[in-house]
């Protein structure tokens, strides 16, 4: 469990050194997002949904709603968030906050997943790489849409968000019940963030061939594991 702490501090570190990636991210942005997708949907149905599955069975059957929950939460939070805009003005302004906003509860959710995935290391382990891709890339995406902040407040939170994450989840797995409850919001949550931010919205040849390598390679590996 501690280790999964230590690995969301290296991820904390990236995004404050996310800088020194920014010539090479900037080129192949959309190769490394496609290969972490890939990656990421292979843990969470060969992985994640059975082993929440498992866990909420042997628990309560009511806990099946949490991961609907956590999809459909940050799903109108985003949609909520847009639904009243009127002018170019408070579109740029709400886009900027949306994504600090998003950056954090992002990350935060990546810190605990890490934490709480640590349980069977070979899963932490194959999550490090996606979420190390993830990092530099929206760190940077984010440096780019808001180059105009200054606050050295917020540049810590946002880039202690993997930590603390990870540090919550650490809490919550002293009750049973909070962590499978935990387990399962976050992994909704989750689902939603790879679907509508990470998975390649075009259809580029190299985009899909690297979400296919990433797929098949952590599939591959998680079957392996899983049969012996």
């Amino acid at each position: 469990m501690y280790i999964g702490i230590y690995l969301a501090l290296i991820l904390s570190m990236f995004h404050f050194i996310s800088g020194i990636f920014v010539k090479f991210t900037r080129k192949h942005i959309s190769k490394l997002m496609s290969l972490a997708a890939g990656i990421l949907i292979s843990i969470i149905f060969i992985e994640m949904l059975p082993e929440f599955a498992r866990q909420a069975l042997e628990t309560n059957y009511l806990l099946f709603i949490l991961p609907l929950m956590g999809f459909v939460a940050f799903h109108s939070i985003r949609a909520y968030n847009y639904k009243h805009i009127k002018t170019k003005k408070e579109l740029k302004g709400r886009f900027r906050k949306n994504h600090i906003l998003a950056f954090f509860m992002e990350h935060f959710i990546i810190g605990f997943i890490l934490t709480i995935s640590f349980k069977t290391p070979v899963v932490s382990l194959l999550l490090f790489l996606p979420f190390i891709l993830l990092t530099i890339s929206s760190s940077i995406l984010l440096r780019i849409i808001d180059k105009t902040s200054k606050s050295n407040i917020l540049k810590l939170a946002l880039g202690s968000s993997t930590l603390l994450g990870a540090i919550t989840a650490t809490l919550f797995s002293f009750n049973e019940l909070f962590y499978i409850g935990s387990f399962g919001y976050v992994l909704g949550s989750l689902i939603y963030i790879v679907s509508r931010d990470i998975m390649p919205a075009e259809e580029k040849k190299e985009s899909l061939l690297f979400f296919v390598i990433g797929l098949i390679f952590t599939s591959a590996l998680l079957l392996i594991k899983g049969v012996l």
